[in-house]
């Protein structure tokens, strides 16, 4: 099931065997199309699609409540390569896109911004994605990401020049998206047959 456009933003899943447990909901995959390009494991054992539902439904509750700031307008490669740093880095720094590097970790946390979308913990992601979300006015921001090679030195390391990706959208048709995406997946789940594992 694919919603959205891909060449902006989209979002596609597919359950393979669905459950009754609510805490795993299907095995399957779950991914994110930001600017054409693919986010996540396609693959029909990706990963257990209770989290994106969970997700998907969190960040439509949450609604202009992922605010950063003057980081929305910051340059991609360097929101990007500033998360890295800050959090997987062998050097931490005092700034990060002129914020301190306190205020700039809180926007990343769930008690704040909350604008990590992807990995959020979750096996879907584990080809080194990462979707950033941010709200600004009445568009939405999309940042997404591969991590770089730690066999090479300097930025590249930390961010795959070629994975950088973004778009910017309404928010209508974000959490239209988003929306749809959750009904869709909630009625196909509910007319399955469904193990009891």
């Amino acid at each position: 099931m694919m919603i959205g456009d891909p060449s902006i933003f989209a979002i596609e899943s597919e359950m393979s065997i669905t459950y009754e447990r609510l805490g795993a909901r299907a095995l399957g995959f779950f991914v994110l199309y930001v600017g054409g390009k693919r986010y996540g494991v396609r693959a029909s054992d990706a990963t257990l699609l209770a989290n994106a539902f969970d997700s998907v439904e969190e960040r439509i509750s949450d609604r202009g409540k992922h605010l950063v700031g003057t980081l929305a307008h910051r340059s991609a490669f360097e929101i990007a390569l500033a998360y890295r740093c800050e959090f997987y880095g062998e050097t931490q720094y005092d700034f990060y896109c002129e914020l301190p590097a306190e205020e700039f970790a809180s926007y990343f946390s769930r008690r704040e911004g909350h604008i990590t979308w992807a990995p959020g913990c979750d096996e879907a992601f584990d080809d080194s994605s990462y979707v950033m979300h941010f709200d600004v006015d009445d568009r939405i921001r999309l940042i997404a990401f591969k991590s770089g090679d730690f066999n090479l030195t300097g930025p590249d390391s930390l961010v795959e020049p070629n994975s950088l990706s973004e778009a910017w959208l309404s928010a209508d048709v974000f959490y239209g998206i988003l929306q749809e995406w959750h009904t869709a997946f909630l009625a196909e789940w509910n007319a399955s047959d469904k193990k009891a594992t």
